[in-house]
């Protein structure tokens, strides 16, 4: 249940959140679960990294539908690398602001959510961050707040280096 708790946290607005978790010691661990998903509503999460290929996302969360993914740029973090894949951390006060490419997408189920938490594994945590739609909906603002997967584990573990996408689709090449 603990998992499932810390998930929850990372997606649902500290409003929802304190009215999804005032629940009385005697409750069941089902019934707990439930007024979690009761609390989850879509949202809008930037991926900089394998989930920017359509193909690896529809993967993930077992879509047959094509994902719709939002071109957009943050510029708070950078990107380090751990082994082969990407991992934002926080920009240091004095270090430039170049943009991470990447693209918004809108998690729409909580099945969607719990997948793509399970594929990045405990070395990512959810964050909210703002980025800049580079191509926005016309109901969206350019400068949009949402969350992110970062990086959760030891900073020694990473290296200095850019993820590329079409690298790591034509890994022969």
């Amino acid at each position: 249940m603990t998992d499932d708790n810390q998930v929850a946290r990372g997606y649902v607005d500290e409003a929802d959140w304190a009215s999804a978790s005032t629940t009385k010691p005697s409750l069941s661990a089902a019934r707990r679960q439930s007024q979690i998903e009761l609390a989850f509503k879509p949202t809008h999460l930037f991926f900089y990294g394998t989930l920017t290929i359509p193909e690896v996302l529809k993967l993930v969360i077992r879509s047959t539908e094509e994902p719709v993914l939002l071109k957009a740029a943050a510029r708070t973090h950078k990107i380090k690398m751990w082994g082969p894949y990407p991992a934002l951390v926080e920009l240091a006060p004095n270090e430039p602001r170049n943009p991470v490419p990447g693209a918004v997408y809108t998690v729409r189920t909580e099945e969607h959510l719990k997948r793509l938490v399970t594929y990045e594994g405990a070395n990512y945590a959810i964050a909210e961050i703002s980025v800049e739609l580079l191509e926005p909906e016309p109901e969206m603002s350019n400068t949009v707040s949402v969350k992110t997967f970062v990086w959760n584990g030891y900073p020694e573990e990473l290296r200095d280096g850019v993820f590329d996408v079409t690298a790591f689709q034509n890994p022969r090449n």
